[in-house]
């Protein structure tokens, strides 16, 4: 039975082709989240986008081309890299700029390259509510973006931004507790491993952060 329900979904997989690769995704996405990997808060759309673990993403957002990375803190009501429409072009409709039959394939396929570019979000970044981030654009491990901020360039790590269009206002820390927080490549422990090293020194060096 199992034989014959695989022989069946690499026959839709031809058959539907991309529609298919995109359900692929959408299932790993659900079993991610069911696995405890990440966490989503109800009435999200997202295409596309990858997570890294213990990573949470708020009511009614928004994730398009993106990739998350682990322990990230997004806000309800977020837009990340939701597509650009051209300004050079005689339409900014999509009906147009994708329109194979005017444009050709190829002139399309460079548009739909040009016009979806990935957002990279590094791992510890926390997006308050309401942020809009510009596809295309990478935010730094450790940055804080804060509530109602357009994010239309990168921001550089553990940096804070706030603002339309978003301003960095200054660095969570100095460059030398940036540097010890980065030598320890904490992220890269799922929960269960942090917990077990929570008395090795690195650990306990970040512990006694901001007492």
């Amino acid at each position: 039975m199992l034989d014959k329900l695989k022989k069946y979904w690499r026959v839709f997989k031809y058959m539907y082709g991309k529609a298919a690769v995109d359900l692929d995704a959408q299932t790993l996405l659900q079993k991610q989240q069911q696995d405890g990997q990440y966490m989503l808060y109800g009435n999200n759309t997202v295409y596309n986008a990858t997570f890294g673990h213990q990573s949470y993403v708020g009511h009614n957002t928004v994730l398009f081309n993106c990739d998350i990375g682990s322990y990230c803190s997004i806000g309800p009501n977020v837009v990340i890299g939701y597509g650009d429409h051209p300004t050079n072009k005689f339409s900014t409709s999509p009906k147009v700029y994708y329109n194979e039959d005017l444009y050709g394939k190829d002139a399309v396929a460079k548009n739909q390259t040009e016009l979806n570019k990935r957002v990279t979000i590094k791992d510890d970044v926390w997006i308050g509510a309401n942020v809009f981030v510009k596809n295309g654009v990478t935010i730094g491990r450790g940055a804080i973006l804060g509530a109602g901020a357009v994010v239309l360039s990168d921001v550089p790590e553990y940096a804070i931004a706030v603002g339309v269009p978003a301003k960095v206002i200054r660095n969570r820390f100095d460059q030398q507790t940036i540097e010890t927080i980065k030598a320890t490549k904490w992220w890269n422990n799922d929960l269960e491993t942090l917990l077990a090293k929570k008395n090795t020194t690195d650990i306990k060096t970040l512990r006694d952060m901001g007492k």
